[in-house]
């Protein structure tokens, strides 16, 4: 195995990478995306072509690049928007819905009511959904041994996101100010953009903590410490670099 080979994702076909692009119509796309990909990569794990959970995966085994584990951990992350009850993905993405979908999470916490039991509902049941994909991925930090603190402020970090958005949708009556920000390739807080930017970072924790295990921090912290340039420590540097700096999968399939 070469040294970088862990950066290089096996051969996938261009459909299989998510990414944002920025465009009024992105939020739709991607949950379009997902509702196809998702099916294809639990037919691939059923038809054992990869392994699932992702993080379990082994050095040389299929799929088993940083990117592919964390792209293929955040596929796995989504799975109960489409299969929990009356969940309708679709609403996360909707301005016109963003005001109650936040005002229910705030004021019902459907989500704290256990067991996740499908109401038949809909923003009951895609806000059951969503939590269980937070719940997921804290789950998944747990078993690839992140950092105590990414696991276990999981939950939190996104609570506070969802509290921050309903005090920001309280004076978005008409949707004016959403619609004009992804008109400019922005994000506003759409639930489903909360959970896509957890669901990346969560999942980025879990790929890098499934190769490197506590690792990481230390090369990190040793290249900055050494002076002394060799081949070797600059493309450690490099690829330290590459890593920490990425914001999605694609980014490290990038080949020179």
């Amino acid at each position: 195995m070469g040294l970088f080979d862990f950066l290089k994702p096996k051969t996938k076909s261009p459909d299989m990478t998510l990414r944002v692009t920025g465009n009024i119509f992105e939020p739709e796309s991607l949950i379009s995306a997902l509702d196809t990909r998702i099916p294809e990569y639990l037919a691939a794990v059923n038809q054992g072509r990869c392994k699932s959970p992702a993080c379990t995966r082994k050095s040389g085994e299929p799929y088993s690049s940083v990117s592919d584990i964390w792209e293929d951990t955040r596929l796995e992350a989504f799975v109960p928007l489409f299969r929990h009850g009356a969940s309708n993905p679709m609403a996360l993405c909707q301005v016109p819905m963003q005001r109650e979908l936040f005002t229910r999470f705030n004021n019902d916490h459907p989500h704290l009511k256990l067991p996740h039991v499908p109401s038949g509902e809909e923003l009951h049941d895609t806000i059951q959904a969503v939590w269980q994909c937070v719940l997921y991925l804290r789950e998944q930090c747990s078993k690839a041994g992140t950092n105590l603190t990414v696991r276990d402020t999981a939950l939190e970090v996104f609570n506070s996101k969802c509290v921050r958005a309903y005090e920001w949708w309280q004076n978005e009556e008409n949707g004016s100010a959403a619609y004009a920000l992804l008109a400019r390739g922005e994000r506003p807080p759409l639930m489903f953009y909360i959970l896509w930017t957890e669901a990346t970072r969560l999942a980025k924790e879990v790929a890098i903590a499934s190769i490197f295990g506590s690792s990481l921090k230390f090369f990190m912290d040793l290249m900055v410490k050494t002076e002394k340039r060799t081949e070797v420590v600059d493309a450690y540097r490099t690829m330290i670099t590459r890593l920490s700096t990425a914001n999605d999968p694609h980014e490290l399939k990038r080949t020179a």
